[in-house]
């Protein structure tokens, strides 16, 4: 039998083969198994360079290689691989090399030329027949000779499933993910079902393990494939917002998407609905079908309002107004009468929703209600979604404002958080900011965490984007017409001189914004287009803007002032494209990876380091030993090491999804017809409301009018304002 011996298949092109000895590895990376290596020809004196993604390479191994030879503009002559071989070297000075370079554990570099200069070009042979003969070696007494051998013996499970997994075209870090979790049982549990490796294994989507099922024979409409297509389905479903889907509608794309039959994509979903695996509701012959963990979130939500509803309120009508009184006495100022009411709900109802857009007074109005709270001596709790808004919640009340993550402590060993309907919040009132950005399950951790007699204010923009997780929370609330809600459309005296204030309501109205002679209040000029058609062309004309002209005039920071918000991540003015023409701009030293001096976002939530997706900061080092990060986030200095580094992306041009909750000094925004499809008035209004002092349009008349024209918003799968609306 051969020793070891491996094929992986890589996406891209193969135009020619070449093969020979790995004799250097120039560079390799843990994570993406990219790899950078010299290898010598059969039959050639010279070595060539060769790129592309290894498993896991080894010194000395004979290699055969399809791919392409390149002309690297700075590295020269390449040749490019995205398919190979692997087989034990067969020379002598290639088992040696191989034996040297760790790929036997116990064997290092005198050892392995013993064990080779004794067994010649059969040493890998001995080592799996007849490990025994290892006492021949000179210089080898019994005790490390069985040593070597129960470690070769040993290693020979672990070798054997990487291979498996290799094969299969799962390497590095993931490989060992799916290793540590199945053990000695990998082979047999991959081969068995594939897709157990979607719900138990970290990092492993449904195509992943699907392309290992096509590759191993599963039929199309194998039970298993079937329900791992449904659920992956609803988990697609919940990234565009969707708490549920129509079961006729995951049929269809199970046949549409993945070849499954309908009968067999039937019978799978009714399978998982009688293990209570997904959940139905609604009509029994077209029912709607959810994950259980959306399910159970939004019923319980709605019963949990409801509940704090019914209770009668501690305060009455004529305190309220007793205390907003004394407010306006000492801010010398009279509330607007809808500020008055808002405050007014409390007396009927523990539940009140505050939503307007900019400059409308929502700020004051928090004021007002926290001199309220303060009369009936009231603990209260200040939070928002993302660290940003909070700290701008912060900055508004004076008082401390917190994530609400940060609020209901989050343990992450027990993958939970601390306050919950077990142990609920000692606050007798909480006024949660940015509203617009609660998705149902962080609404579901907030309610569950509040007492019966606790008092909930929910604040925000309904007309700003809805959150980025599953649900609307906030426009559901509002149409159901169970909870108090107060719309503040005033723009009070000393926002009107603000043309960005101006344009967001004009933009809100389906009006096009003023873009001449738009002047703020010291007759400056804060909101302004720059006509350019082709998108290359906007892209240079907002890194130009972003580098050079802005902080030239306005004496703005790049790094913590300016921000460039775009509609989408692909095309010439897209995140990516944008983020590397920065940081060559800016001379950064790796182009497309953060490196000091870079403006970064954490784009997932690590409880461990207590940093959460959207949190902005500046990467101040880079440990060149172990290629760690330092990032500065508002003056708390995380590190990451280089596993951890993907959770971090380039962010001076970011989503206007990514955006939320967040406000800048400064706002450049490129409207191109490359974002057709994402050009709509809700995220333009979005864009201009992050701004504080300046916004800048880059791009086409036309791609302007039909955003603010598109008010088309993408309607949510969700039962939360029918729930709220029942009678309990």
């Amino acid at each position: 039998m051969a020793v070891m011996s491996s094929q992986l298949e890589l996406a891209g092109t193969s135009d020619e083969m070449i093969e020979g000895v790995l004799e250097a590895l120039t560079y390799t990376h843990d994570v993406t198994n990219f790899l950078v290596g010299k290898l010598l020809p059969d039959g050639a004196e010279e070595r060539v360079t060769i790129v592309g993604r290894v498993a896991v390479p080894r010194l000395g191994q004979h290699m055969r290689l399809w791919g392409r030879w390149v002309l690297d503009p700075r590295y020269g002559r390449q040749f490019r691989f995205d398919r190979y071989h692997v087989t034990p070297p067969s020379t002598v000075d290639g088992l040696r090399r191989y034996l040297a370079s760790g790929a036997v554990p116990g064997i290092r570099e005198r050892m392995a030329e013993r064990i080779i200069d004794h067994f010649g070009d059969r040493a890998l042979e001995v080592l799996e027949r007849e490990p025994a003969r290892l006492l021949e070696v000179q210089g080898l007494g019994r005790r490390r000779a069985e040593e070597l051998r129960r470690l070769w013996d040993s290693n020979r499970e672990d070798r054997e499933i990487m291979l498996f997994l290799a094969s299969n075209g799962i390497m590095g870090a993931l490989a060992n993910n799916i290793r540590e979790f199945y053990g000695p049982e990998t082979v047999s549990v991959v081969q068995a079902d594939p897709f157990r490796m979607v719900r138990e294994v970290s990092g492993i989507g449904f195509r992943t393990a699907d392309a290992i099922a096509q590759k191993m024979g599963m039929p199309l409409d194998a039970p298993a494939r079937a329900q791992a297509a449904h659920k992956h389905l609803l988990d697609e479903a919940s990234k565009h917002g969707h708490l549920f889907r129509p079961g006729g509608e995951l049929i269809t794309e199970a046949g549409s998407l993945y070849g499954i039959p309908p009968d067999a994509a039937e019978s799978a979903l009714r399978a998982l609905v009688d293990r209570a695996e997904l959940i139905a509701e609604g009509d029994l012959d077209a029912p709607d079908i959810y994950l259980p963990l959306y399910h159970e979130a939004e019923r319980e939500t709605a019963r949990l309002l409801q509940g704090m509803g019914l209770r009668p309120s501690e305060f009455r009508r004529e305190e309220i107004v007793d205390a907003a009184s004394a407010f306006e006495r000492e801010q010398g100022f009279e509330l607007h009468p809808l500020q008055l009411e808002g405050l007014c709900q409390l007396a009927t109802s523990r539940i009140l929703i505050i939503t307007g857009g900019p400059g409308t007074g929502k700020t004051t109005l928090l004021k007002a209600l926290m001199k309220l709270v303060d009369t009936k001596g009231l603990s209260t709790l200040l939070a928002a979604p993302t660290g940003r808004a909070a700290k701008r919640m912060e900055e508004a009340s004076g008082r401390p404002a917190a994530t609400i993550h940060r609020m209901l402590k989050f343990d992450p060993k027990n993958q939970e958080f601390v306050h919950g309907k077990d142990n609920p919040l000692e606050a007798r009132c909480v006024v949660v900011d940015e509203a617009s950005m609660l998705d149902m399950l962080l609404a579901y951790a907030l309610v569950q965490a509040l007492k019966p007699d606790t008092y909930l204010v929910l604040m925000g923009d309904v007309d700003q984007l809805p959150a980025v997780g599953p649900g609307s929370v906030l426009r559901d609330l509002i149409a159901s017409c169970a909870i108090p809600t107060v719309t503040l459309r005033q723009v009070f005296r000393q926002q009107e001189t603000s043309a960005i204030h101006v344009n967001a309501h004009m933009i809100n109205e389906g009006k096009i914004p003023v873009l001449q002679r738009a002047k703020n209040a010291e007759g400056g000029q804060d909101f302004f287009m720059i006509e350019r058609q082709a998108p290359d062309e906007i892209a240079k004309t907002v890194i130009d803007l972003y580098c050079y002209q802005i902080p030239r005039a306005y004496g703005f920071d790049p790094l913590r002032e300016i921000q460039i918000l775009t509609p989408m991540h692909k095309g010439d003015a897209g995140t990516a494209s944008l983020n590397r023409m920065v940081q060559q701009e800016l001379k950064m030293p790796v182009h497309g990876q953060p490196s000091p001096g870079d403006r970064v976002m954490q784009i997932v939530n690590n409880y461990n380091k207590e940093v959460f997706n959207g949190d902005a900061g500046v990467v101040t080092a880079r440990d060149q030993r172990t290629d760690e990060l330092e990032v500065d986030f508002d003056g708390r200095l995380i590190r990451y090491s280089a596993l951890e580094r993907g959770q971090l992306q380039l962010a001076y041009a970011v989503t206007v999804h990514k955006s939320q909750g967040s406000e800048y000094p400064a706002v450049i925004l490129p409207l191109t017809e490359q974002h057709y499809v994402m050009l709509q008035r809700n995220l333009l209004y979005t864009a201009v409301t992050r701004a504080r002092k300046l916004v800048v349009l880059v791009g086409t008349r036309r791609a302007l009018t039909l955003a603010v024209r598109n008010n088309r918003i993408q309607r949510r799968n969700s039962r939360l304002a029918d729930l709220m609306r029942r009678v309990t």
